[in-house]
This record gives structure tokens, C-alpha cells and sequence, in this order.
């Protein structure tokens, strides 16, 4: 589900591969093989992310796409868009593939292909910055660069937040304010909604004249 920063071994990715791999085999289209604690909170992030425009008639490309699930979500809600779901993990992608004919995925790590220009309208991710690897900060950083060099109008991504109640070992959460920061070199038009879950925020950075 995460898309690798540079390298597998700058930050340890075949570990997270493989948990991700093993989740597959072991619940195929299942909420528990992106490691999602439910439907409803990944829906609820699914509803934060388009909320940052008028997605009618847009391209958008899924970075970490998983099993597709964010394609099936838009699909029941928009009556023309183009959808391009890209992740790291070969088993999600072919799990993805047999749920969503009709769609296109790609075996894709973004931050090792260089673009010349922007290639879609608006790069969402969601829950790919959440289970900690090595150089996570570094990895955050240039994932969201990557992104934004993708987009031609925007893109939106959620993390785990540093203001939450509880704490996961394995997951990683960010400092809201340190995050807007770094986002705002690459553009001033930012917006961070932190208003729909306690522990849990969204960052929508906008390109030109949006």
C-alpha cells in the first residue's frame, strides 16, 4: 500500500512489502488486508479527500491504492472520472485488477520515475504515511514532493496525527503544524482539516490559480 522513497533499502520497504503481501494471501479483498481498523473510518478519509474540489469529469491518480477500494468509492458517487491506482505491493495490485475490471493499476513507486510535466488533475493518498518505516520524515517529505510534481491541480493525503488520545507502536503520527509547514514550500495554497477525527488529519495543497 505505501510507495517507496528513493530505494527499498534507504527505508526498509521489503519489510513492509511483506506485510502487506501476507495480509493478501491471508484476507484477499478484505478492510484487514490494508490494514484498516474499519469500513466506516476508511470511507469517512475517502469523503475528506474529494472534498478538496469537484471531482466530476477529473483524472486522478491513487497512490497507494491497495485493493482499489477508493476506485469503488468514487465509482458510486461520480458519474465520469479517470482513475489510475498505483502501489508498491504486486498482490494488491492483482487483487485490484480482478475486483475492478474495468479500471487501470499499476505496479508504480512514484518517487523513482522522474515526470516531465503533470500527468493528472489531482494525486490522493490515503493511509500510506501510517506504519513506521526507517527515515519516515525523509520518506513523507519526498512522497508528497513526488505527488505534487504528478498533479496538475491538487493533491490531498491524511496521516496519523500527533495531537491523537492513543498511540500505536507500529504506526507513525505526524505533528500537524510541522507537516503544513514543508508543504507550504512547495505551495502557499494549503489547507489542513483536522476536524473530522481526533486523531487523524488531511492536507489538501493546491497548484496555480485553483
Amino acid at each position: 500500500m505505501l510507495l517507496s522513497h528513493m530505494n527499498e533499502s534507504a527505508f526498509n520497504l521489503r519489510g513492509l512489502i511483506n506485510f502487506y503481501e501476507n495480509n493478501v494471501q491471508k484476507y484477499e479483498n478484505d478492510i484487514r488486508s490494508v490494514a484498516w481498523g474499519s469500513r466506516e473510518s476508511q470511507e469517512k478519509r475517502f469523503l475528506v479527500l474529494s472534498q478538496m474540489a469537484d471531482l466530476e469529469g477529473r483524472s486522478i491518480l491513487d497512490v497507494g491504492c491497495g485493493l482499489g477500494d477508493l476506485y469503488s468509492w468514487l465509482k458510486a458517487r461520480y458519474r465520469s472520472f479517470e482513475y489510475t491506482g498505483a502501489d508498491i505491493t504486486p498482490s494488491m495490485i492483482n487483487q485490484a485488477v480482478k475486483s475492478h475490471p474495468g479500471a487501470e493499476f499499476r505496479v508504480w513507486n512514484i518517487n523513482e520515475s522522474a515526470v516531465s510535466a503533470p500527468l493528472y488533475d489531482f494525486v490522493f493518498a490515503s493511509g500510506i504515511f501510517n506504519r513506521k518505516i526507517e527515515g519516515h520524515e525523509a520518506f513523507i517529505k519526498e512522497t508528497i514532493h513526488s505527488m505534487f510534481s504528478l498533479c496538475k491541480t491538487g493533491i490531498a493525503f491524511n496521516i496519523l496525527s500527533r495531537k491523537a488520545d492513543f498511540f500505536e507502536d507500529e504506526e507513525y503520527y505526524a505533528d500537524p503544524g510541522e507537516l503544513l509547514n514543508y508543504c507550504m514550500t512547495l505551495s502557499r495554497k494549503a489547507v489542513l482539516r483536522h476536524d473530522y477525527m481526533p486523531h487523524d488529519f488531511t492536507v489538501y495543497l493546491y497548484k496555480g490559480d485553483f
